[in-house]
């Protein structure tokens, strides 16, 4: 539908006959801008959006210091049970532009990038814009995640690209063009292999992408370079990284991981939340249907566009799931609804009335959707109650060893093992290597080794069986919120992103 169309100023019927296309431009390009517009405003913020951020920055300074990522969790470090991309690239990006969240997030904006020129090189001009938009509208849907310091917009970027490349394999053997098909096949098993590496979630992507090119006869050239590619690259990485760490680079980031229990609301639940961006390509695709455009074919869904978004859709359902799945698990059900987009506004026929419905709707829909993010954009008041806190913090403190299990203060500054790394091991079926880390953790309180303690809540309402022993050993010495308290707004330092857990009781020993 509108896949080759370039807007034209010529004439009265012709500026009648792009205004569709145009009306799709504005608000798709309005869309994105404000999601960037909001993204300037929150990438250089030195404390975390999200609180697990400082972790991830502890990782990639892991990795630019030469110390291993994938160890034996204990009390000074446990790592987060994700593949080692992330950290690699963060690392890099620290020798660039420095120690710090900015570094990461930068890592992050990389990937959405990514997942925008995906989308419009896979269906160009005005659809893929349209698709592109349409994603960033879903910004707020997802839990503003994008920008943030984690592992889900690299892996999504990279998933995205092989997702592309195979679309473009699918597009040129149906033309006859076999040979670069192949190549394009190369490239993308490349980047499924990065996106896997990166996010393990991403690996039902790359199986139906594989599945895509293997089904049909005119791919299946194509699709053996894909598998050769996506080995090559993922299999003496995987090799490699668990044989340098001993066997604790697969304990992480697949044994940690199989005793997750499911949440219930949410194994049904997540088909009701994924009515919300599947709906706009679905009546997208029933336009033929209601027009009753029998004379036109309907949308050229291609195996890899269906195997694809399936395979996103699953594989967000599967980390939604499980408990500890937080909006950044929707992200690829953003993504597929805006392939499918794009794939439906290209192939539509070209009848006016089908033209202005598509764009009604699908300029409805975004701009329905699109969030006004000043909400979740930090505000000076913030970056004073940082300034404050990480003070008081020094005064309290200094830099001795003080325990962080929330979010570090300053965000550079090692907080020992965090809380979201205990909650995972506590919900697995590793005994042995919980009960190790808990016993050495228990020992340290016991003998206050930390010169303080920084909690988001009081131990009685987050730590468990830890609370009592917590609190035989440690005393409260300041609320890094008392003077905000009360305030009819959010608390400054409170992350826009995620769980809203901020460092806010600092603790010392009690004396003895």
């Amino acid at each position: 539908m509108f896949g080759d169309l370039r807007v034209t100023a010529g004439g009265l019927s012709r500026v009648a006959r792009s205004a569709p296309a145009l009306l799709l431009l504005v608000a798709a390009i309005g869309s994105i801008a404000l999601l960037f517009v909001a993204v300037a405003q929150r990438i250089g913020v030195p404390f975390a959006l999200e609180w697990q951020e400082p972790a991830m920055l502890e990782h990639a300074l892991r990795v630019q210091s030469g110390e291993p990522l994938y160890v034996e969790p204990g009390v000074t470090f446990a790592p987060f049970p994700y593949p080692p991309l992330f950290h690699w690239v963060g690392a890099a990006m620290c020798e660039l532009a420095g120690p710090s969240l900015l570094a990461l997030r930068l890592v992050s904006v990389l990937g959405l990038v990514a997942v925008f020129a995906a989308l419009i090189g896979s269906f160009r001009w005005v659809a893929g814009v349209a698709a592109a938009g349409w994603f960033a509208a879903l910004w707020g849907w997802t839990g503003f995640w994008l920008d943030v310091a984690r592992v889900d917009s690299l892996a999504l970027g990279l998933g995205a690209v092989g997702f592309a490349l195979v679309l473009a394999v699918e597009k040129r053997d149906s033309t006859g063009d076999s040979g670069s098909g192949r190549w394009f096949a190369a490239f993308a098993g490349v980047a499924s292999a990065m996106a896997v590496l990166t996010k393990q979630t991403q690996l039902g992507l790359a199986v139906a992408l594989l599945a895509a090119l293997l089904v049909r006869a005119q791919t299946r050239r194509a699709g053996v370079a894909y598998l050769v590619a996506f080995v090559a690259v993922l299999g003496p990485t995987v090799l490699w990284l668990d044989r340098s760490s001993s066997g604790w680079f697969l304990w992480t980031t697949v044994d940690l991981l199989r005793g997750s229990p499911f949440h219930g609301p949410a194994v049904l639940g997540f088909w009701i939340e994924s009515a919300v961006p599947f709906g706009l390509p679905i009546v997208l695709g029933l336009l033929p249907m209601v027009l009753r455009d029998h004379g036109r074919p309907g949308p050229a869904l291609s195996p890899g566009l269906l195997l694809g978004c399936g395979a996103l859709s699953a594989s967000a359902w599967a980390a939604r799931a499980h408990e500890g799945g937080f909006d950044n698990t929707l992200l690829p059900v953003a993504l597929a609804s805006a392939f499918a987009c794009g794939a439906i506004l290209r192939d539509l026929g070209q009848r006016d009335r089908a033209r202005w419905l598509a764009s009604g709707l699908t300029v409805g829909a975004t701009l329905l959707m699109v969030p006004l993010p000043w909400g979740v954009i930090p505000t000076d008041r913030d970056r004073e109650a940082y300034e404050e806190a990480v003070a008081r913090l020094d005064a309290i403190a200094g830099e001795d060893a003080v325990w962080q299990p929330v979010s570090a203060l300053p965000s550079t500054r090692s907080g020992f093992v965090h809380k979201m790394a205990i909650v995972d091991l506590a919900k697995s079926h590793e005994t042995d290597e919980a009960a190790r880390l808990l016993a050495s953790l228990r020992e340290a309180l016991q003998e206050q080794r930390f010169s303080a303690i920084v909690l988001g809540l009081l131990p009685r309402e987050g730590w468990g069986d830890l609370a009592g022993l917590i609190e035989a050993s440690y005393e409260i010495k300041a609320d890094l919120q008392a003077a905000d308290a009360g305030a009819d707004r959010r608390p400054a330092l409170t992350p826009v992103t995620g769980a809203p857990l901020k460092p806010r009781y600092v603790l010392t020993p009690r004396p003895r």
